[in-house]
């Protein structure tokens, strides 16, 4: 019996539309390079990339000097790959910065330490996908596109970060808060960029406090840079490898990603800089059973610690403190999920009582 797609196509486009020689149908099927599982509902790799991205990593000497060619195809594995190793997109970029400065590809160099931490964890990883595949896969769904369900709005100071949540399917304010960075960077600029982005983090954090998992987020800032790593996940440069693991790994957690950001002038998003700068949220208009307590927060304080900029994470020890610790804090949020009370700011909101940007108001009201 013919299935029931082949029997449609001919009967729209006549007998013989489809070549049935070259013609396959199954539950579980392989595209370009991806296994399709309609019984499990997830996407991997299939067997033959697998073996490929599996010996492109571990056929390389990290101790020796590699060519750029080398360099660039590892990259490039990694880079196509990252889809389904989300939690990796960080390492990506180090992976492409140790060959980007050089142009001929027979060119040979030594790896950074950096660069060999990316490799052993990539590695790692790999294995681990092919051992424990329901668990590394990436669900069908979570490459349908959603409206944004919750938005963030934010600002940061080199000295503080602020957050604004809105639920955008009630229209309603969650709540809003702000904490002061543990840190202390002595007005050194250059960390403005992470600061604005571990705000972001600070938002999905508090998303995940509230139960939610599948949310889809509209960004509101004014740091074009925090806005593009956070929506293409991909980060450049050192200062904000350490929040990106965070963000990378609740949002695996908890199923939340960035669906969509609006840049809006600094002049307009004086609320969250007032409040990055020391203004309490009541003063700002922020009911007082609607501040998201940030500091207040055990688990938040402790990875506002855990994003210190000045700290380096160059070497696969580094990386792995970091991430069995955010790991610990995901499993202490959601002990607290199952044992505790949600706050108050988890439900889906009151009336905004602040004087949004025409932008976010138009989304809310």
């Amino acid at each position: 019996m013919l299935p029931l797609w082949l029997l449609t196509t001919d009967a729209l486009m006549g007998d013989g539309a489809v070549a049935l020689e070259k013609s396959i149908s199954g539950r579980v099927l392989d595209f370009i390079g991806w296994r399709v599982n309609l019984n499990s509902r997830l996407i991997t790799l299939n067997e033959r990339n697998f073996h490929k991205l599996l010996y492109g990593f571990w056929s390389v000497d990290i101790h020796a000097s590699l060519s750029v060619l080398t360099l660039r195809q590892l990259s490039g594995r990694a880079a196509h790959y990252q889809v389904i190793l989300r939690p990796l997109k960080m390492l990506t970029s180090i992976l492409f910065a140790s060959h980007g400065e050089f142009s001929h590809r027979n060119r040979y160099v030594s790896l950074k330490p950096e660069a060999k931490m990316a490799i052993n964890i990539f590695r790692v990883s790999i294995v681990m996908l092919g051992l424990h595949e329901e668990k590394f896969a990436r669900t069908l769904e979570s490459f349908r596109p959603q409206a944004p369900t919750v938005t963030i709005m934010f600002d940061s100071s080199l000295t503080g970060s602020s957050i604004l949540l809105t639920d955008d399917t009630s229209a309603g304010f969650m709540g809003g808060g702000r904490a002061d960075f543990p840190f202390h960077l002595n007005g050194d600029s250059s960390h403005q960029n992470t600061c604005e982005f571990i705000a972001i983090v600070l938002g999905v954090v508090s998303i995940a406090r509230t139960g939610r998992s599948g949310v889809s987020l509209r960004l509101i800032g004014d740091s074009v840079s925090a806005l593009k790593w956070s929506h293409a996940e991909s980060w450049k440069g050192h200062l904000c490898r350490r929040a990106a693991v965070i963000f990378l790994l609740f949002g695996v957690a908890f199923d939340i990603h960035v669906e969509e950001d609006e840049h809006v002038a600094g002049k307009i998003n004086t609320i969250c800089d007032d409040l990055s700068r020391g203004v309490s949220p009541e003063e700002v208009g922020v009911p007082s059973h609607r501040v998201i307590d940030l500091e207040g927060h055990a688990i938040t304080a402790r990875l506002i610690e855990l994003c210190d900029p000045r700290i380096t994470l160059n070497s696969e020890q580094d990386f792995v403190e970091l991430w069995r610790e955010v790991q610990g804090c995901i499993r202490g949020i959601k002990d607290e999920l199952v044992t505790g009370i949600l706050p108050v700011w988890s439900d889906s909101g009151v009336p905004s009582p602040l004087p949004f940007p025409l932008s976010l108001a138009m989304n809310i009201h």
